[in-house]
């Protein structure tokens, strides 16, 4: 590649296992989607690379074969490895393909678990991340990591690919998106690593007599991010959000910055959403009532007077289930109907849905990814419940408000930046009685429909799209190369 054509443009190459519309598990691959979409094509020359998995299809996107393979050391294998592309928003999108690691029906596990060569999976993918900018003629000004799986690309910068003169200038960037999955193996996942004795040591890779893949990223890429502001000033100065890394990012806290995540707004529009039974706007309100009344009907339940709270989420402890069902009979019991869309855990999923049977006229759990009935929850609820007990940015508090449903939310990251009392609601404590006096605060506003709707238009009046974000990325990329 002739880099004088793109010599005013940083060459920025972001490292993900997941990407929509590839392939998605939580937030992360509508963050990597959108940042190829909206980051500004006359500042950057864009590239996007992720794991070829068996779930993504080839002829839908238009992936087509790079000619030739490259080798991949592992561990005293040689494992062949080959390359797809395409295009996606003006951008290019690299699929790295190895059967043996990604050849599976699920990104990161089953239902009982994570993958038992979990680790040595994303090894093999952070060093084809390298050797495929290398393969591609892709010199990349900065190397956009994201979460633990991508985390050790920026030890491999700075050790092991410290004299490779193609990444010479190459910076890093690393983005963490949940502190609580660190990439936490015993020792001997280092050695796979391929990394040298001397750098398994407390001030960089060894964690506890274990190898912590976060950390390596924390400790060796120029820059530091999280994805939203309070959620950087938590993970670095209190134990339970910062799961032992809060003292290390401390010390790097000149180099750490939160950057909210957006959403995409052409996307996530109630006047243009196909997926709705009726479009609706600020200034069309009464719309919205009809798509609370066909959600109502399409998952079986019937009361349009009373609040209908709505929850799109993974079924997890952080998520706050646990606190959900211990206080959900006598929640129930109160003047309002809940939806529950989402899958997780098998144990919330059962209790969920024996709950389910014992309220059939007031709760509805659908045990799903089903991406109509998540649009249609986002426009016909009345109430957006999200009480997570830590919530890094948050996005389904950010996709309510657009669509004018008021967010119940913890007081806790990016809830913090994103909600006022303007416009939704704080759960103070996130414990039983803090969640069902939250409720009730919930249901008597609801029922003065003057001030209600009042809170509906402020929530529908924030702008959370990625115009602002952008420039906040450019900056830090820019700040990592300087």
């Amino acid at each position: 590649m002739n880099r004088s054509v793109v010599s005013k443009k940083m060459n920025v190459l972001i490292a993900s296992t997941e990407c929509v519309p590839f392939a998605k598990v939580g937030g992360l691959a509508d963050v990597c989607g959108s940042l190829g979409k909206f980051l500004p094509s006359e500042q950057i020359n864009l590239r996007v690379i992720m794991p070829l998995y068996k779930t993504i299809d080839k002829k839908k996107f238009g992936l087509k074969k790079i000619a030739g393979n490259f080798i991949i050391p592992m561990a005293g294998k040689y494992i062949e490895t080959s390359v797809w592309q395409t295009k996606k928003e003006g951008f290019i999108v690299y699929f790295v393909q190895n059967d043996l690691y990604f050849d599976r029906d699920n990104i990161y596990g089953t239902p009982e678990g994570d993958y038992p060569d979990q680790a040595e999976r994303f090894i093999f993918f952070s060093k084809a991340v390298l050797e495929t900018a290398k393969f591609v003629d892709f010199k990349p000004d900065v190397i956009h990591c994201n979460d633990w799986q991508t985390a050790i690309i920026p030890a491999y910068l700075k050790t092991v690919y410290k004299i490779d003169a193609f990444f010479a200038s190459t910076k890093s960037v690393f983005t963490v998106h949940n502190m609580a999955y660190q990439g936490l193996f015993e020792k001997d996942i280092y050695n796979l690593a391929g990394f040298s004795d001397m750098d398994f040591i407390p001030d960089r890779l060894e964690f506890y007599g274990k190898f912590n893949f976060m950390k390596a990223g924390i400790v060796y890429a120029d820059k530091i991010s999280t994805v939203s502001p309070s959620y950087a000033e938590e993970i670095r100065t209190n134990n339970f959000f910062g799961h032992g890394l809060e003292n290390l990012l401390e010390l790097r806290k000149s180099d750490l910055s939160g950057i909210l995540n957006g959403i995409d707004c052409q996307y996530w529009n109630p006047e243009k959403d196909p997926l709705l039974k009726k479009k609706y706007s600020v200034d069309k309100l009464r719309l919205k009532k009809e798509n609370k009344k066909y959600l109502l009907a399409s998952v079986g339940l019937k009361n349009i007077d009373q609040p209908l709270f709505g929850m799109v989420s993974r079924l997890e402890a952080q998520k706050g289930f646990d606190l959900l069902l211990e206080i959900l009979p006598e929640l129930l019991k109160k003047r309002l109907s809940l939806v529950i869309l989402g899958k997780g855990a098998q144990k919330f999923q059962k209790d969920l849905i024996e709950i389910s049977k014992k309220y059939p006229e007031n709760l509805s759990v659908n045990i799903a990814f089903d991406e109509s009935l998540a649009h249609n929850i986002y426009a016909g609820a009345d109430v957006f419940m999200m009480p997570s007990l830590f919530e890094p940015c948050g996005l389904g508090q950010i996709i309510a408000m657009r669509y004018g449903t008021v967010p119940l939310v913890t007081k806790t990251g990016g809830f913090k930046d994103t909600v006022d009392e303007t416009c939704g609601f704080f759960i103070e404590n996130a414990d039983p009685l803090g969640m069902l006096t939250a409720a009730d605060r919930v249901i008597a506003a609801y029922h003065v429909r003057k001030t209600w709707d009042k809170r509906v238009r402020q929530c529908m009046k924030k702008d959370f799209c990625w115009k602002k974000s952008v420039i906040e990325y450019v900056k830090l990329f820019k700040s990592a190369i300087k």
